[in-house]
């Protein structure tokens, strides 16, 4: 039982504060219209009965006294005469008339079949309940002497309670619906503004600054409720269009910092396409001298201003080469001294993945490095049209992770118009329509047989396989196409 109280109690409490009002309302005015409509039918017949009761006494009085004076002529034809004054009393039902010998000598009507005995144990428990209020009184004259029993219906009484039910009740639902309305009513003033509050909140919570609560209803402590909502909307929407343009800023500063397109002993291009304004992908490329061309992306965890500066940082490091004791010309040693640098501990549990090479122009060699990056995608031109796909990448932690681990680079020769391809995983990380997720050897496929195709054409290319036509994460792509 107790379970089943907490169940309803839970039920209850899930419902809308509307209809939790006009509930409570609503059974306080059923319940109240209930006990007052009880109280006036009884109060109503109370009076009726005691009327009756008046009417009735007063009526035997009267016809006792009448047949006391009419007997009193020493003639039984005279009863005919108390019948007559008996039929004319309110509420008459019949009368018996008994002598000194306790015999019936007289009865109206005719036919009323009742013994003596009926008739005193009726009159000494009668009351107006009974369908027939009897009264009785012992009665004398010259010419005879006995018991009078005069009966009176109770159908009146009977009767007005009904019409005093039904008169009580359809007061009562008149009275019930208009105290409904004015619940609805003043419930309405009640919840509409704070749903209209709530509506605001639920707007600003996904972002909409715009919603405002109504200030001039729903009571004095509403509406200064609403005023203070609206002030604290206020001075959100400020800070929001305050931070939004230091963000903005900032998004324009890690656009200003990455590097030109290069076209000239080697072709160097970029996409970039964030999913924010600030976000955790960033790249760069430079000469470390007029022979090695070092490029390097790198991908940090999460989205937002935190991933932004991680991400800028690092690039920092690597454009001006500010890390020490590190070799340049070294993939290893670059991200040992990176992921030295940069650990989690230090940097609210934020990581990153890293590709970083250097090309030299001279040899045609790259050598490159990976920590927990997609390998960089080779493509080389084949005599007959083919194209033949390399996949550049060593098996390294992301950065970060543990201080004192050791990183590996390999080396790669590379081939007159040979293209290499660097990338964030948002690049690949794509649901097709069917539903499932873009595998590897999808991706590579569209990277190889797009070679020939614009950057701007290839990202659209994969795009179009993504089932809301959209990229979820940051999207960098360098070419590196060799002359």
């Amino acid at each position: 039982m107790i379970s089943g109280i907490k169940t309803y109690a839970q039920r209850f409490s899930n419902i809308k504060l509307r209809t939790k009002l006009v509930l409570i309302g609503s059974s306080f005015v059923v319940l109240t219209s209930f006990f007052v409509s009880f109280y006036v039918i009884n109060l109503q017949k109370k009076l009726f009965v005691e009327s009756f009761s008046k009417t009735a006494e007063n009526s035997f009085q009267t016809v006792r006294v009448g047949m006391e004076e009419i007997l009193s002529l020493e003639s039984y034809e005279t009863l005919e005469k108390i019948f007559t004054i008996a039929k004319n009393e309110k509420y008459f039902d019949f009368i018996v008339i008994t002598n000194q010998f306790n015999e019936i000598v007289a009865t109206y009507p005719d036919s009323l079949e009742i013994s003596l005995n009926e008739l005193s144990r009726k009159a000494k428990y009668s009351s107006p309940q009974d369908s027939t209020y009897l009264l009785s009184s012992p009665y004398s004259s010259k010419l005879l002497s006995g018991v009078l029993f005069i009966g009176y219906s109770t159908k009146e009484i009977r009767e007005y309670e009904k019409k005093a039910l039904t008169d009580v009740g359809v007061i009562s639902i008149i009275v019930l619906l208009i105290l409904i309305t004015v619940i609805l009513f003043v419930v309405g003033g009640i919840t509409t503004p704070l749903e209209k509050l709530k509506y605001a909140s639920d707007r600003i919570r996904s972002g909409d600054f715009t919603p405002r609560a109504g200030e001039n209803k729903g009571g004095i402590e509403i509406s200064t409720v609403s005023k203070a909502f609206n002030l604290m909307v206020e001075k959100l929407t400020s800070t929001q269009k305050e931070l939004q343009k230091e963000i903005s800023e900032a998004g324009m500063f890690v656009a200003s910092i990455l590097p030109e397109p290069i076209n000239d002993i080697v072709k160097v291009e970029w996409r970039f396409t964030p999913t924010r304004e600030l976000g955790g992908d960033a790249f760069g490329y430079h000469y470390l001298d007029e022979n090695n061309l070092a490029i390097y992306l790198l991908d940090a965890s999460g989205h937002g201003v935190g991933s932004a500066l991680l991400s800028v940082s690092a690039i920092n490091i690597l454009r001006t080469e500010s890390l020490l004791n590190t070799d340049f010309y070294n993939p290893s040693s670059v991200l040992s001294a990176l992921n030295k640098v940069f650990q989690m501990e230090r940097n609210a549990d934020k990581y990153f993945t890293m590709w970083y090479g250097v090309l030299n122009l001279k040899t045609n060699e790259i050598v490159y490095s990976s920590a927990g990056h997609p390998p960089a995608i080779l493509i080389r031109e084949g005599a007959a049209g083919t194209n033949e796909l390399f996949q550049l990448g060593t098996k390294n932690n992301f950065i970060g992770f543990l201080p004192n681990i050791e990183f590996t680079h390999s080396a790669f020769s590379l081939q007159p118009r040979d293209s290499i391809y660097i990338y964030s995983d948002g690049l690949f990380e794509i649901i097709k329509q069917d539903g499932k997720i873009l595998s590897q050897s999808e991706f590579l496929d569209i990277i190889c047989n797009s070679n020939a195709l614009d950057l701007d054409e290839i990202l659209l290319k994969l795009r179009k396989q993504h089932v809301n036509d959209m990229f979820t994460d940051d999207c960098a792509l360098i070419r590196i196409k060799m002359k």
